[in-house]
């Protein structure tokens, strides 16, 4: 099992280096718990007697919160590995672990299609908010040399960024495989439908 720190996580970039655009599926998560946490801190604290001691407390609560920069760095470990058939490449399931702000931790996993032989070659299919629960990493199956076959809960945060790439299709499913329950749950937390592409 390798290890690393990065501060860029989800790239759309084909190569390790030069890559500098970054999506990270939990950020609105992110967002929302900042947001959750300065409601509850403010409420109705700049009402009543003790107001200014309220008000204090408040001020100082959300320097805490925003002492540490959502970019903070992350540990890397490559937890899973699936070879094609072929052997020509090989899927892998990278996860993070990410401090981005008081008591809170993401983590999530993405899943990269690598190269075997050299020039290795990188490509970052989708990532998935798992929040460290290990059945909720996306499960890789090979179902022939140009086919990867990817699994992911029903219920999850996921970005998918590449469906095909390099001649390899990316069959994506969902465990279970409940499309209206999905759709009532991405509109709930406000997130677009999933685009399903077929072969």
């Amino acid at each position: 099992m390798t290890r690393r720190t990065r501060t860029c996580r989800f790239r759309t970039s084909k190569t390790r280096i030069s890559g500098t655009q970054c999506f990270n599926p939990a950020a609105y998560m992110q967002r929302r718990r900042y947001h959750s946490k300065a409601s509850i801190l403010f409420g109705d604290a700049t009402r009543g007697p003790c107001s200014g001691v309220r008000r204090t407390i408040v001020a100082l609560a959300l320097l805490v919160l925003c002492a540490t920069p959502l970019g903070a760095e992350c540990t890397q470990a490559d937890v899973a590995r699936a070879r094609s058939p072929d052997g020509i490449w090989e899927a892998v399931n990278e996860e993070f672990t990410c401090d981005v702000g008081l008591f809170s931790t993401d983590i999530t996993t993405e899943v990269h299609l690598r190269s075997t032989h050299k020039p290795i070659r990188d490509f970052n299919l989708l990532g998935v908010d798992t929040t460290g629960n290990v059945n909720e990493r996306p499960r890789l199956a090979w179902t022939s040399a140009h086919v990867l076959r990817v699994t992911v809960r029903n219920i999850s945060i996921l970005k998918v960024l590449l469906r095909r790439t390099e001649g390899i299709w990316v069959d994506l499913h969902f465990d279970p495989d409940d499309p209206k329950a999905r759709a009532r749950w991405l509109r709930a937390h406000d997130m677009p439908p999933d685009q399903r592409e077929r072969p």
